[in-house]
Formats: C-alpha cells, sequence, structure tokens
C-alpha cells in the first residue's frame, strides 16, 4: 500500500492521466465504453447509462473516478446505494443518516430521470425499481452470484479468471438450449 500511494503522489502528471496510468483492466475497459456511448448507433442521441456494481465502495470509487475525468459523453454522473446497509435504524443519529442517504439518493434519480445526470454508478438498490425508457446502456460491472438479468447487460470479467469466464459460458450454454429447444 506503501509503495502504490507512493507512485501516486509521485507521479507528475494530470488528474486525468493519473487515474488511466492507476486504475486497473476492467476500470479502463469501462471508460472505453463509455467514451464510445457504448452501442448507441445514433451521434444525436444522449448516452444515458446505469453501471451496477456489487458494493456501496466501489459505487463511491467509479463515481469519483468518472466525475474527475469530466468524459465528453457524461453530463453529471450520479451514485445510488442501499442507506440501510449496516445501520442500526434505531439509533437516532443512524436513522438521521440513512435518512438523508434516501433523499440524496432519491434526488440523484430524479435528475437522472430528467436528464441532469446521465450516467449512474448504483448497487441493486434501484435494479428492480428504476423506470427510464431513455436509458441506453447497462453494465454489470461486478460478476454477480446470479445470473437472472444477465442478459440486458453488458458484462465485464477481469481477464485471466478462469472460473467466472467458465461459470458464464456454462450459463450461457443453458440459455441456448432454452432458446434453441
Amino acid at each position: 500500500m506503501r509503495i502504490a500511494r507512493s507512485r501516486i503522489l509521485g507521479f507528475s502528471g494530470s488528474e486525468k492521466e493519473k487515474i488511466l496510468k492507476f486504475s486497473g483492466k476492467k476500470v479502463l475497459k469501462l471508460l472505453e465504453i463509455i467514451e464510445k456511448k457504448g452501442f448507441v448507433e445514433s451521434e444525436e442521441m444522449e448516452m444515458r447509462c446505469i453501471v451496477f456494481v456489487e458494493r456501496k465502495l466501489t459505487s463511491l470509487a467509479l463515481h469519483y473516478l468518472i466525475w474527475k475525468l469530466e468524459l465528453a459523453t457524461v453530463v453529471d454522473v450520479g451514485y445510488c446505494y442501499s442507506a440501510n446497509a449496516s445501520r442500526n435504524v434505531k439509533d437516532p443519529r443512524e436513522l438521521e443518516e440513512v435518512n438523508k442517504e434516501k433523499q440524496r439518493m432519491k434526488e440523484t434519480l430524479r435528475k437522472f430521470r430528467v436528464g441532469a445526470v446521465t450516467m449512474l454508478v448504483s448497487t441493486s438498490v434501484v435494479e428492480e425499481g428504476i423506470d427510464s425508457p431513455s436509458c441506453n446502456l447497462v453494465v454489470k460491472f461486478d460478476f454477480s452470484q446470479n445470473f437472472r438479468s444477465y442478459i440486458q447487460y453488458i458484462l465485464l470479467v477481469e481477464e485471466g479468471d478462469n472460473e467466472k469466464e467458465a461459470r458464464y459460458k456454462e450459463w450461457r450454454g443453458g440459455v441456448r438450449d432454452v432458446h434453441e429447444g
């Protein structure tokens, strides 16, 4: 950790150069997808993207990186995660924090629906409830434990992760069997 921190602090490039130099392949692939507007065919169509992640920390980190990069295809970026996770809502102070976070999330989702925020990094907290017909790119950043909704996602798997690649291929084979049979 110390070595990585000293390398980052000693790097003399811009914030963008620092992010691109020290980010992993999966983050760089996500940025490439976002910059190319994913699979949007019309240049006139504004990208509206949701990136689903497994953990709150990942949503915060990706939100920060994308915000700092000021990508041309992103008007503004927001994040959402479960406000109740790991909280004792019986404690009045904790409950107040949960309510503040829920209000912030509600406002972020409102901005996403109207286009003021065009990219959302979120845990599954909004996966079922988001209603945005103009959303034209959905990315599943982390490899989930179940496959119920992978049909609509771009799935990013770390290069060389043979176990997850094999599980995905096994699942895809089952999907083909269902469609062909």
